[in-house]
């Protein structure tokens, strides 16, 4: 009976002692770190022209592989004024919507598109805004890191019509007398 009561308080202070080694190790997980640029190749556009947007990865720390495996976020974009055109997504791109690409990418590495297309007679402002946005390195252990919402305004301009040039023209003077009063 002592060798069973024993091993009991043995088996006991065993689990214990492992609990608090397992609680240990979750306390030095260190967070990723990391940054989503993003840019866009014009912000002066006219009606037809082509805005690409690129998503790239800096600053990044406590990456497995020193890598990301995935990025999701939001775009928002007046539909009056753009149009969708092209994406390296794997899911999503159109205003409103969720989008996420999933493959692995290195720091400084371009790591996604969005081309958006100026419409004709493009109505409201071109305003971009990409939020909820969250980077993963494939580990489920470390956290997930994100970025503050981004804006871009892409302002339209107008092209004035082209200047015509005129020849031949004669033009005469005309003389008009006018009497006041009779």
């Amino acid at each position: 009976m002592k060798k069973l009561v024993f091993s009991i308080i043995t088996v006991l202070l065993m689990t214990i002692f492992m609990m608090g080694t397992v609680f240990a190790k979750a306390d030095t997980l260190v967070k990723l770190e990391a940054t989503i640029e993003i840019t866009a190749n014009k912000t002066s556009v006219v009606e037809g022209d082509e805005v690409e947007f690129t998503f790239t990865i800096k600053d990044l720390k406590n990456a497995k592989d020193d890598s990301i495996a995935a990025i999701e976020g939001k775009v928002e974009y007046n539909t009056d004024f753009f149009e969708f055109v092209s994406t390296t997504f794997s899911t999503g791109g159109q205003s409103g919507e969720k989008f996420n690409v999933t493959k692995v990418g290195k720091e400084g590495e371009v790591y996604a598109k969005l081309v958006l297309k100026v419409k004709e007679n493009a109505s409201g402002t071109g305003d971009v805004k990409f939020t909820e946005l969250m980077a993963s390195d494939g580990d489920m252990d470390k956290a997930v890191a994100s970025t503050n919402p981004i804006s871009f305004n892409i302002a339209k301009t107008v092209t004035p019509p082209p200047t015509v040039a005129v020849t031949n023209v004669k033009i005469e003077a005309t003389k008009t007398t006018l009497k006041v009063g009779e």
